[in-house]
């Protein structure tokens, strides 16, 4: 679930971020319970934060190999997220 929630905006055919925001990421997982029919537990949530962490940290390392020079990370993409909440996804405590 965590590595879809870091997806699921990606493409390379319309000119929009490639990661969500946080606030993007937890909506999509929102939505998620409400086809699903339940809430996800405090345990569900926090597994979702942690893969949806490592997932950006792989996303992210993806785009370092590219561009390993780089100082300012392009908005929209991966390192960008990692810098700005990667952080709150590993500390998440529900």
């Amino acid at each position: 679930m965590g590595d879809a929630a870091r997806g699921f905006t990606m493409t390379w055919h319309l000119e929009v971020p490639l990661a969500p925001s946080l606030d993007e990421l937890w909506a999509f997982v929102s939505e998620y319970e409400t086809a699903r029919g339940i809430a996800f537990t405090s345990i569900e949530r926090t597994t979702i934060a942690a893969s949806a962490a490592y997932a950006l940290a792989y996303s992210a390392r993806c785009e370092n190999c590219l561009d390993p020079g780089a100082k300012i990370f392009l908005s929209g993409s991966f390192r960008e997220a990692l810098a700005y909440y990667g952080e709150k996804l590993v500390s998440f405590i529900p």
